[in-house]
């Protein structure tokens, strides 16, 4: 495929619709019928959100992964479907794309995976060490997510002790849960306390300053298991950190010797499909050495940070070689032509060269997303990964985003146009390293982030530029995006962008090459590029405005063949027209927004040749 008629499309949002009722997903089926429309105006790639099973069922955006080969066939997590559909669904969906001359991708996440289904519950050692013995300079894991697991005689008194082991000035409250099984449900039905007040619900309820302790009897029943669940609360008793260092740190018997106490995490994971299983060697902490650390707001790579779901502990063995297989599989069975990595900034680059050197073709499309704003981290990332790998790997153009988002949200007038010119990515890596984007599913979940105004300047420059773009699926089809944390904040693009959108992959369509620039015409109000044009066509200039300007004058001879005399035409606004003089084009009033000027016989060949 040339790179100048890539273009690609995400073909989802955060939280497309499903069938809540039938339990079942919707969205594969509803691309499938949008696939003629799709091929029509020249989209070339779909990015698929992840295939696997959620733990969340259909309610998990596929983020939350817990059976990697569970695409939508086993009844596990409350449905067969995932959110998206069923493994047929996309089958046919991977089958008719192809058939349009379609490629499509697959999300692939290789950082964690999630699980807290009791019977996934397994001892964990090296969790229990790690509880009692971190230091500050590490980071804690959250005690919610545990249970604690004694042995428990008929009518024996217990003395359970709670402490904060990492920061013992910091006066935190607690919730300690007990129960006779690991989902707590009959946490108010068997225990009561016993030295604090009564509480008629099965938990106890308080502030632990240094260490405490807090002793339990059973009430009824012989001889059994005894699970506890901690949680963290703060000063107030709402809900505190879970891993700031409480807790249980002694269980002994009435008179003072130790019992034989577990903890038990959600890592022995064994989904239905059969096809992988894990256990706490897999993640990290996943031995005495390991630890874990907090993600820093500067980003870059931080591999053990436990900042979603089970971490996985890339030089693991097993993960490596599970992993590994899995990308297999989804080339080979799915059919997937390629892959957008999810968080590299969690993975260790050694992990991922070696991950797509194996399982991506040398024309196989893989993009990755590293969530910064830094030009250095990427480019220098992205130059580590791609050495002596036959895949290539591309990234998504983060700091253009931001540039971008900050150009069509201005509304003083103080955005310095002259910035866009090799903005981003590209003042680093090649153009063939590069996606470039206006919104994808995660800036399109917090509003902080989102485009809210003049979304035509970003299509505009994405693609008229020569990195490859992708689209987001809710600027094609006009959809409300809500924010996930306020759920009250919307936005939504204006109606008329889709068929600007279409106009501009038109004139892509005819380009070709990098852009050429006159510095004499970049200023801080106006952006004007050019771009030359396939075989007999004489190419486009892209003009990008911040504010009203008057009497732009454009020396073209150094850009295009012109004959004297001739029209161009403002493609986004056919009914705007500008006349050549002497090798020059003079543009009058120039409003705020996007402008793509072409030869008027151009014109007519590109919307003739695409229809």
């Amino acid at each position: 495929m040339l790179l100048h008629s890539q273009v690609i499309l995400q073909g989802f949002y955060w939280d497309v619709p499903v069938n809540n009722k039938a339990k079942e997903g919707i969205w594969y089926n509803h691309l499938n019928s949008q696939l003629d429309y799709l091929e029509s105006i020249g989209i070339s790639g779909i990015w698929l959100p992840p295939p696997s099973k959620g733990n969340w069922g259909i309610h998990d955006m596929g983020y939350g992964i817990y059976d990697h080969y569970d695409l939508g066939e086993f009844n596990q997590n409350g449905t067969i479907s995932t959110r998206f559909g069923t493994r047929q669904q996309l089958n046919q969906l991977v089958n008719k794309a192809h058939q349009h001359n379609i490629e499509v991708y697959a999300d692939v996440v290789l950082n964690h995976m999630y699980s807290f289904q009791n019977k996934d519950l397994e001892s964990n050692p090296v969790l229990k060490n790690y509880l009692l013995t971190r230091s500050k300079k590490t980071a804690g894991y959250p005690v919610n997510e545990l249970r604690f697991v004694v042995e428990m005689q008929a009518n024996q008194k217990l003395n359970i002790f709670l402490k904060n082991t990492v920061n013992t000035r910091i006066e935190d409250g607690y919730r300690l849960k007990v129960s006779n099984e690991p989902s707590m449900d009959n946490a108010s039905k068997i225990f009561h306390p016993i030295l604090t007040k009564n509480n008629p619900y099965g938990y106890w309820e308080g502030l632990v300053d240094n260490e405490m302790q807090i002793q339990y009897q059973i009430n009824r029943n012989p001889r059994m298991k005894l699970w506890l669940q901690l949680e963290v609360l703060d000063k107030n008793l709402n809900w505190g950190d879970q891993t700031n260092g409480i807790t249980i740190s002694s269980i002994t018997d009435e008179s003072g010797k130790e019992l034989n106490w577990e903890v038990y995490s959600y890592t022995g994971i064994k989904p239905a499909s059969q096809k992988m299983t894990w256990n706490y060697a897999d993640f990290h902490p996943s031995d005495s050495d390991d630890y874990l650390v907090n993600y820093p707001d500067t980003a870059g790579i931080i591999a053990n940070s436990k900042l979603f779901g089970h971490d996985f502990d890339h030089q693991s063995k097993n993960v490596q070689k599970q992993l590994t297989l899995w990308g297999h599989w989804l080339m080979n069975e799915v059919k997937y032509d390629g892959v957008r990595l999810d968080f590299v900034n969690g993975i260790e680059p050694q992990f991922i060269h070696d991950w797509t050197n194996n399982v991506i073709s040398d024309s196989g499309f893989c993009v990755s997303e590293f969530f910064t704003y830094s030009i250095d981290q990427i480019s220098l990332w992205n130059k580590e990964i791609n050495q002596e790998n036959k895949a290539n790997v591309q990234s998504f153009d983060f700091p253009l985003k931001k540039l971008l988002t900050d150009m069509c949200n201005d509304s003083t007038g103080g955005f310095d146009m002259s910035q866009l010119l090799n903005a981003g990515l590209i003042s680093q890596l090649p153009s063939d390293r590069i996606i470039t984007f206006a919104e994808n599913h995660d800036t399109g979940k917090e509003h902080d982030k989102w485009i809210v105004k003049d979304w035509q300047m970003a299509y505009a420059y994405i693609l008229f530029h020569q990195p490859t773009p992708c689209i987001f699926y809710s600027h094609l089809f006009p959809t409300v995006q809500t924010d996930f944390n306020t759920k009250i904040d919307k936005v939504k693009v204006d109606e008329c962008l889709p068929t600007m959108i279409e106009k501009l992959l038109k004139v892509r369509y005819v380009l070709q090459g990098e852009a050429m620039i006159d510095s004499t015409v970049i200023n801080s109000n106006q952006y004007i590029v050019y771009r030359k044009g396939i075989n007999d066509f004489g190419g486009a200039f892209l003009m990008l405005s911040k504010c009203g300007s008057k009497n732009i004058t454009l020396n073209i001879s150094s850009f295009i063949k012109d004959n004297g005399d001739e029209v161009y035409i403002n493609v986004l606004n056919p009914e705007e027209k500008v006349r050549s003089s002497n090798q020059v084009l003079q543009f009058g009033n120039v409003s705020r927004g996007a402008s793509v000027w072409m030869k008027e016989q151009d014109y007519a060949k590109t919307f003739k040749l695409i229809k």
